[in-house]
């Protein structure tokens, strides 16, 4: 009974990325030429690197997958001499949840992992995901929280208001204030 149970969650699991707009190598292709990096290197024990530059041996996943990137990143990393790097797709905003892990990950272990998100949306058929120009850049909780458009709280609390300018209770998830938004 345990063995079918097992086999039922590895397949729920595993089908997982079937929901997705694209497949892995899509954003992988797409991510390493806007960086000038190559993809699928082969490493001395046989591994592949998913994306691999002058600086930096990056893995490249769906962000559920985020505990596994690192791994396999600093796996890279330790081959090739290079930074570790993990590229995670995000296809909801709420997974902007699995940033946040491998940042805190990153940073209390000393990892030194650099994070790069991948837009999920961003494919042929996504433009009816996209916001319109001249829509709000904040979304600020009934408790007064300002979070940005990239956090996963943006717009999906039961109670709040979207807004141009910041409650100043910025989320401590997203920061509130989206650095790149703020005039210099």
């Amino acid at each position: 009974m345990r063995q079918i149970k097992i086999l039922c969650l590895y397949g729920f699991f595993s089908s997982l990325s079937l929901f997705a707009k694209q497949r892995e190598s899509y954003y992988q292709e797409k991510f390493a030429k806007e960086i000038g990096g190559r993809v699928e290197v082969v490493l001395k024990d046989g591994t592949r690197c998913d994306i691999e530059t002058n600086t930096h041996a990056i893995e490249v996943d769906f962000a559920a997958k985020w505990a596994e990137s690192i791994g396999q990143c600093l796996h890279y990393s330790s081959l090739t001499g290079k930074k570790p790097g993990v590229a995670l797709i995000i296809l909801d905003p709420s997974d902007n949840k699995y940033i946040s892990r491998v940042k805190r990950i990153s940073s209390d272990f000393n990892l030194g992992i650099e994070i790069y998100k991948i837009d999920g949306q961003d494919t042929p058929d996504a433009s009816a995901k996209k916001r319109a120009p001249g829509e709000k850049e904040y979304w600020i909780t009934s408790s007064g929280k300002t979070h940005n458009k990239e956090c996963y709280n943006f717009g999906t609390t039961k109670t709040g208001k979207y807004s141009d300018q910041s409650s100043g209770i910025n989320c401590k998830i997203c920061g509130g204030v989206d650095e790149k938004s703020v005039p210099d």
